[in-house]
């Protein structure tokens, strides 16, 4: 069995939560994260039932950004632990999946543009990837 990443604090009475997130890179490697209450974090959340991962990351996609995504691929596993206001302690069990920024579908005729000049779907932005990889 291998060992699937940890963070956080290993908390006692944690329920188990499973969820599916996503790693969407452009040309300039860089990855799409989304904006939500001054936090940054990978698209994605929790799996309902009936859904599974990759249905799960699609529908939180278009939730969090409005735009549809094709072409997912698993890319591993990480759990973290935390405690939540609303409920309460948990282990988010998180797949992550990884596909190109072009496999994002836009609902509107024209993107948003960012100053960069590329298009960026709602509450998100792109960051470096050496942020997230120790500048290598």
């Amino acid at each position: 069995m291998r060992n699937i990443p940890q963070f956080g604090n290993l908390l006692t009475n944690a329920k188990d939560r499973p969820g599916a997130y996503a790693v969407i890179s452009n040309d300039l490697k860089r990855i799409l994260i989304v904006i939500a209450k001054n936090r940054y974090h990978l698209p994605g959340g929790g799996i309902d039932a009936g859904e599974d991962p990759q249905q799960a990351v699609a529908r939180e996609i278009q939730e969090e950004t409005g735009y549809s995504i094709e072409g997912l691929q698993a890319l591993g596993q990480a759990n973290q632990f935390l405690d939540t206001k609303d409920l309460g302690p948990i282990n988010k069990l998180g797949l992550i999946l990884s596909a190109a920024y072009r496999a994002l579908r836009s609902p509107r005729p024209t993107p948003l543009i960012t100053s960069q000049g590329g298009s960026v779907p709602k509450n998100s932005s792109y960051l470096r990837l050496k942020i997230f990889t120790n500048g290598q």
